[in-house]
């Protein structure tokens, strides 16, 4: 290491020394003289704008935060910037010129094609000392927010919450209703999930940009996993109250909310699917995107029994029940929830449906049909070979159901 990196490391530990003792002047002096040796440090510019809100001194607070913000967006992160703006707002609501600055990232980072030379000006008293961009690089397509137009950009923007965790934070819990999702502005997470014996496994740590609680979030079911802090980290939170709100005022928003449920969820199941594991990535993800939204409402009928079928289903909310009828008598064969698939069997062999499929509730469905299916299954007939033993499979399960059905009836009879 460098003289002039461990000198900075030093006067960082510093600082951040000063800060938990609570000397926010001391802390601002050790941070400023970081930034002399290395001007440009967003996350040491941002420590100085925190200390200046301890400090109860606002417009120096935004004056840093906004200089942080425009080293972030020339940089290309996007959700950084997003993040250190939501928090100017925090502490300058109803401020105009941030609205406009939000906007105005979007023309410039999400809605453009090509670079271009950008000079930033502010009249507002509040935002100082504007950095001038000398050279912009290109741009990256960002999941989710790039779908937006800007009206419904903007929208989601005045939607989202700006949340700063520790370290070691739980952020969501396993079982926990799934009511957010999150994007890392900043900082590190890791993904556990319950053993068997009560043990916390480790399942992979997110970064920058990543999101997560979208599975919950999708299928509006408990959390599957839960999610702690790695180290200091900047969330952008988004929950489905506000989700349904910006459906309401702007329609448009649940056709991109369902492509990113392909991209993030369904690309997912379809990964851990027997029938599709053995797909590559981007043919997984060729795949998701033929699949299309439907809705139905509790005692509709999705599949009938008998008919030949042309459509799969997964399940994105709700729950679907798979009925057969002996005897003039409904069974029950199994209840499917958010992730569950089904009518692939006849989708693939041409069979009739062996079941009939009905909403247990209201639901929401991904469906895909045989056409649009057919060119992936030539190209990898051993998606073929294991609905093979699916089918085997499901047979056996259907036959001990009714037999288990009959045994109980004529235990009845005996009564």
């Amino acid at each position: 290491m460098s003289d002039n990196r461990k000198k900075i490391t030093a006067l960082k530990d510093q600082a951040s020394s000063y800060m938990a003792k609570g000397n926010m002047e001391k802390a601002i002096k050790a941070y400023t003289e970081v930034l002399q040796l290395s001007p440009k440090e967003p996350h040491v510019i941002m420590k100085i704008g925190d200390c200046y809100v301890r400090l109860k001194d606002k417009k120096a607070a935004i004056k840093y935060y906004s200089r942080a913000a425009d080293i972030y967006e020339n940089e290309g992160f996007v959700v950084k910037a997003i993040a250190v703006i939501k928090l100017m707002i925090k502490h300058v609501p109803d401020s105009p010129e941030l609205m406009y600055r939000l906007s105005t990232l979007y023309e410039d980072r999400i809605n453009v094609q090509k670079p271009e030379l950008k000079i930033r000006e502010f009249d507002s008293e509040v935002i100082e000392d504007a950095v001038v961009v000398e050279e912009e690089k290109p741009i990256a397509r960002i999941a989710l927010f790039s779908d937006f137009n800007q009206t419904e950009f903007m929208a989601v923007m005045e939607k989202l919450r700006h949340i700063d965790v520790g370290p070691d934070e739980v952020i969501i819990s396993q079982e926990d209703s799934g009511k957010s999702i999150f994007v890392i502005a900043s900082g590190e997470v890791g993904v556990y999930r319950e053993g068997d014996a009560g043990n916390e496994i480790w399942v992979t740590n997110l970064h920058d940009g990543d999101f997560f609680g979208e599975f919950g979030f999708f299928s509006e079911s408990k959390r599957n996993a839960t999610v702690k802090s790695i180290k200091e980290t900047t969330l952008l939170e988004l929950t489905k109250e506000d989700v349904n709100e910006l459906i309401n005022d702007h329609p448009h928003i649940r056709e991109v909310l369902f492509r990113f449920y392909k991209e993030r969820v369904l690309d997912t199941l379809l990964a851990v699917s027997p029938l599709f594991s053995v797909l590559p990535p981007e043919k997984r993800l060729d795949l998701a995107a033929k699949f299309s939204p439907s809705f139905l409402r509790k005692g509709e009928i999705i599949v009938t029994e008998g008919e030949v079928g042309d459509q799969m289903y997964i399940i994105q909310t709700g729950e679907v029940q798979m009925v057969t009828e002996r005897d003039g008598e409904k069974i029950v064969l199994a209840r499917l929830g958010a992730g569950d698939f089904f009518g692939e069997v006849s989708l693939l062999t041409g069979k009739p449906r062996t079941a009939t499929a009905v909403a247990a509730s209201d639901v929401r469905l991904a469906s895909i049909g045989r056409e649009d299916i057919r060119g992936t299954v030539k190209e990898y007939p051993e998606i073929l070979e294991t609905i093979k033993k699916h089918v085997k499979m499901r047979m056996d399960d259907t036959i001990s159901t009714i037999m288990e059905y009959k045994n109980r009836r004529d235990e009845t009879g005996l009564v």
